[in-house]
């Protein structure tokens, strides 16, 4: 086994909710040497670590001094909000899907604007979808119709600028990907955006959805 697989298969426990799971479900929250707290998303960053749910309760509790004490083994940590933390960790997810989309289209595993993104629902052929926050209303309303009647997963988290700048095509709607293995990836950092629940947090939020329940059912198996 290779040892980023054994990394992903050790059991670690919500500071939060106390439940159990692989350490690769779970956020990990590191204390620097001067003490401050920040998430560490892809888990590489040297220094002493705890870890917890990709849920804002969760975090609410895990930031408590008391979970910390503990955690950290009586180490000092900055207090932070539970809102900064998010902040935060929000970037580094949003950077997450940017470098995730520019490896797809650089595999050639993504198909561009409209028309294509259409074609290729239609044929069957597109796995996710990649619609930009930003643009008009009732072009976004179409795209996600059309990717919830074919049960096709979908994210809204990137500006029309951002899919732009990814795809080398300036200005950008929609990106679609058709290779599994990318989309599955997608689907992950989507739910992560979407179980943090910054939609009800704050209304000027990233809109974000992982596609139809059918679909999101269908993935988990």
């Amino acid at each position: 086994m290779k040892r980023t697989e054994e990394v992903s298969e050790r059991i670690r426990t919500c500071l939060g909710c106390r439940r159990q799971l692989p350490q690769g479900e779970f956020l990990r929250i590191l204390r620097g040497p001067d003490g401050v707290l920040v998430p560490d998303l892809k888990k590489r960053l040297p220094g002493r670590g705890g870890y917890a749910c990709f849920d804002r309760q969760c975090l609410q509790e895990a930031l408590s001094p008391t979970r910390l004490r503990r955690a950290f083994r009586g180490e000092s940590t900055e207090s932070i909000s539970v809102d900064a933390f998010v902040e935060q960790l929000l970037l580094q997810l949003k950077e997450s899907v940017k470098n995730l989309l520019g490896m797809a289209c650089k595999a050639r595993k993504a198909v561009f604007g409209k028309t294509e993104v259409r074609e290729a629902l239609e044929s069957g052929l597109l796995r996710f979808v990649a619609v930009a926050s930003d643009c008009e209303q009732s072009r976004r309303q179409e795209m996600t119709d059309r990717c919830e009647k074919r049960t096709v997963p979908y994210l809204a988290a990137l500006s029309v600028a951002d899919l732009g700048q990814i795809s080398g095509r300036g200005v950008m709607d929609f990106v679609g990907i058709i290779d599994r293995g990318f989309a599955e990836q997608m689907i992950v950092l989507g739910d992560r955006l979407r179980r943090l629940d910054l939609l009800e947090r704050r209304p000027d939020a990233l809109p974000v959805s992982t596609g139809s329940r059918k679909s999101r059912s269908r993935e988990g198996r």
